[in-house]
């Protein structure tokens, strides 16, 4: 049965593969050159595996069928992927990329971004992420018409600093990035080490191996991008966090779970309000600290008793200055700079306007976003 259904099923996965090809726009954008090279060597990859799949005698052997079909399986999702998150944005691009594009180039000038820049597409369909394996930035489509949610830009710019490898530019981020693990690490065996000797209830227990887990596998990856983006554009980042949470945040004391992608958003609040105190935005990270607590008030959220165990200020502290330190020594330029920046200087003076002049402030924002874009 494998082998009827390998010979046409890999020899239509062929086609199909092949066919991406002919979707690609001759020639692409400019802005989706790298990418188009990069899907096309993908779809290369993919249809040699296909071919070696369906006509190779080493597999045909019954005992592999299972090695075989789990192969198949493989392939058929990478194409899928390639098709959906990579080809996809290629073929139904628009001048807004071009737009951001550009927008993209001179934030990473301002803070003298170390690596190669991303493609980006405007199809996101879930707010802002990055896809890291096609260096793809995905930003919201109307993200170009508005600026409260833009410095999140700055928070997927750091994601593809992680997948570098060997590259003195990003060296002394990653070296933050590890002590920074080590701390949280060697804090949280310990507090599993003390629970596992005392009558902790074992939900604590599940809960400190799950936070472990988290932290060493997502969590530190995306409080280091926190603080990518707080360093690059200052006080507006800690409002856009607070915006996100206002917008579509559920618990902001979000207790560990299994393959949980993020951490609680009142600890990375936190980290975020230790780096404004670092950067010398005492005042602002107070207001910002006071409508932030106005929310989880509004919202009726209170801090559990044990949400320290899982996410402690001390190491929070700790993972701000390593963080800081990391940024300065790889060479980018930290909030607050001249006022030649005027992406971040534009960004956040777009939150000065929101709180101070709310009623003249839509008019404001269309207005500034264009010139900003033009």
């Amino acid at each position: 049965m494998l082998e009827d259904y390998l010979q046409v099923a890999a020899s239509q996965l062929i086609e199909r593969a092949s066919g991406l090809k002919g979707k690609l726009p001759r020639p692409p954008r400019q802005e989706f050159e790298r990418l188009a090279s990069q899907c096309c060597d993908g779809i290369d990859r993919a249809i040699r595996e296909l071919v070696v799949l369906r006509d190779n005698p080493a597999f045909k052997k019954p005992e592999n069928a299972s090695a075989r079909l789990l192969e198949f399986r493989r392939i058929a999702s990478n194409i899928d992927r390639l098709e959906n998150e990579a080809v996809a944005p290629i073929v139904r691009s628009s001048k807004d990329e071009g737009v951001m594009v550009k927008l993209l180039y001179r934030m990473s000038n301002e803070i003298v971004y170390p690596i190669e820049l991303p493609t980006v597409s405007m199809l996101s369909q879930n707010y802002f992420f990055i896809r890291t394996d096609f260096k793809l930035m995905c930003i919201p489509l109307m993200e170009t018409q508005f600026l409260l949610h833009l410095p999140d830009v700055y928070h997927e710019l750091c994601h593809p600093l992680f997948r570098t490898q060997h590259d003195p530019r990003t060296k002394a981020w990653l070296d933050a990035f590890l002590l920074a693990k080590a701390l949280i690490y060697d804090h949280m065996t310990k507090q599993i080490t003390v629970s596992g000797a005392s009558r902790a209830p074992d939900a604590i227990k599940l809960f400190l191996q799950l936070a472990r887990e988290n932290w060493t596998c997502r969590w530190m990856e995306e409080i280091f991008c926190d603080l990518f983006g707080l360093f690059s554009v200052g006080p507006a980042f800690a409002w856009a966090h607070l915006h996100l949470h206002a917008e579509r945040g559920r618990s902001a004391f979000q207790l560990p779970h299994p393959r949980s992608s993020h951490p609680a958003d009142a600890a990375r609040m936190t980290s975020l309000l230790e780096g404004l105190l670092l950067v010398g935005e005492k005042k602002i990270a107070a207001e910002i600290e006071r409508r932030w607590r106005d929310l989880l008030s509004i919202a009726g959220q209170n801090e559990p008793p044990d949400f320290q165990r899982y996410y402690p200020d001390r190491i929070l502290r700790q993972t701000v200055e390593a963080a800081y330190a990391g940024y300065t020594k790889m060479g980018c330029r930290p909030w607050p700079q001249s006022t030649d920046d005027n992406v971040r200087t534009t960004l956040n003076e777009a939150w000065r306007k929101f709180w101070n002049c709310p009623a003249e402030f839509v008019a404001w924002e269309q207005a500034t976003a264009s010139a900003l874009l033009a």
